[in-house]
Parts: C-alpha cells; structure tokens; sequence
C-alpha cells in the first residue's frame, strides 16, 4: 500500500473526521467521490465476528433492506458497525415488544451483541450513537429508538402477511 505524507493539521483533520474503526481511506473515500471498498452484500454475521442474531440468512437480509430505510446511508458501510447494528436491531425485534421500554429492549439488546461479539457495552452503543449520526448530533440514542420502533414496525408488518 502505497504511503502519503501529510502535515500535522491534515493528520489531526483526517483522524476527527473518522470514526472509531475507520482508516484513514475510509475517511477520504467519501471526500473524493469514491464509494466503499469493502461493503458486504447482506447476509449473516459471520462466526469469525463473533455477532450472532438468531435469524437466518433470508430474514437478516429482509431486516437489513428495512433497517436501510431508517438509518443513515452510511450505516452498512463498515462491516463491524453493520454487524453489530444489525445484531442489535435482530435482537430487539425478536424481543416481545410489550415486556419493557423500548429504551430498555434497546439496552438488552446491545448486552446481548456485546456479549456475543466479545466487546464492551459502550463499543455496541458507540455504533449504533455515535458511529451513526456523527459527533455532536443531538440525542443521538434517541434517534436510534426512533429508528428502531420504526424498523420494527416494518419486521412485524412482514411477519403477519400471508
């Protein structure tokens, strides 16, 4: 891979502009009118990943075509963050959506990724805050419920049709 030099500030601009996980090709990929390099077809989480939703190949990828619709067009772009939002979004539709609030399926939800990626708590909400809507947007675990009620809306939508 080819190197280039960059003074401090660039370097500085590039990193702030990343989020957790990116490369520095990530970050100018989208700056320079080129699309993503690595971005996965729909499918299952892979074991190597460590995420696990319980759905398979056909429903995840359903789930994945209605998650699309709600979050932003950069959701998918990172495998990682694709992965765990989307084991976060299975989990919390295949959860009875009358046992608790959405905001507490949302944190089960994210306990369950965590524990099943082997990663910390704060990394899953990362992705689905942070990683999502971008540094400094207001209530970004607000706009995550907002988009998980409404995927799940669609999934049981789906689910009753003959």
């Amino acid at each position: 891979m080819p190197t280039i030099r960059v003074d401090d500030d660039v370097y500085e601009a590039l990193r702030n502009r990343g989020k957790t996980g990116d490369s520095f090709s990530d970050v100018l990929r989208p700056l320079l009118g080129l699309g993503s390099m690595g971005r996965r077809a729909p499918g299952p989480s892979s074991a190597k990943e460590g995420v696990k939703t319980g759905l398979d190949e056909g429903a995840l990828g359903r789930l994945d075509q209605i998650a699309s619709k709600y979050l932003p067009p950069h959701w998918n772009d990172a495998p990682q963050r694709r992965n765990q939002i989307l084991a976060t979004i299975a989990t919390f539709v295949s959860q009875p959506s009358t046992t608790a609030s959405v905001a507490d399926r949302h944190l089960l939800a994210a306990k369950h990724v965590a524990a099943t990626a082997h990663v910390k708590l704060t990394t899953v909400i990362d992705k689905c805050g942070r990683q999502l809507y971008g540094v400094g947007e207001p209530d970004q675990m607000g706009r995550f419920r907002t988009a998980l009620m409404s995927i799940e809306a669609d999934w049981r939508a789906l689910e009753i049709r003959p």
